[in-house]
């Protein structure tokens, strides 16, 4: 019997309303920021402090539509070596906890071939990891 598979909207929706409670705590993370070992550990300490979904952040070399603090998170993300492998890896370590992680934007500024393309290539493999959604 194969397992059912839920859209990542729907696990979303699933870990809202999972917390019994009005709303539900959503950090951000730039992947890669100040570090990739970094990142693993402040990802691990949002959900040691309650937090319900952590969305991980891929930094891009070109991030227009993000607001100032995103943006030179990312470049310093960047600067510091963070690359898609490495978020990817982080992303993996994350996933591991009971809460929802959220991988977002991975395909920002690329084209529609290289998107479906990366998109393929995360469902592949990081389709085991339990906790992990991509949007």
């Amino acid at each position: 019997m194969s397992a059912v598979r839920t859209s990542g909207v729907e696990r979303i929706a699933e870990s809202f309303t999972a917390t019994g409670k009005r709303a539900a705590l959503m950090p951000y993370l730039m992947g890669g920021f100040p570090s990739l070992e970094e990142s693993v550990r402040i990802g691990e300490a949002c959900f040691e402090a309650g937090a319900d979904v952590l969305e991980l952040g891929m930094p891009y070399s070109d991030p227009l539509a993000d607001g100032p603090v995103i943006q030179d998170a990312g470049t310093r993300a960047l600067r510091a070596g963070a690359n898609v492998a490495g978020v990817l890896e982080v992303a993996r370590a994350l996933a591991t906890e009971p809460q929802l992680l959220l991988l977002d934007e991975p395909t920002a500024g690329m084209n529609p071939q290289e998107s479906a393309e990366f998109t393929q290539f995360v469902g592949h493999h990081l389709r085991d990891e339990r906790g992990l959604t991509v949007l």
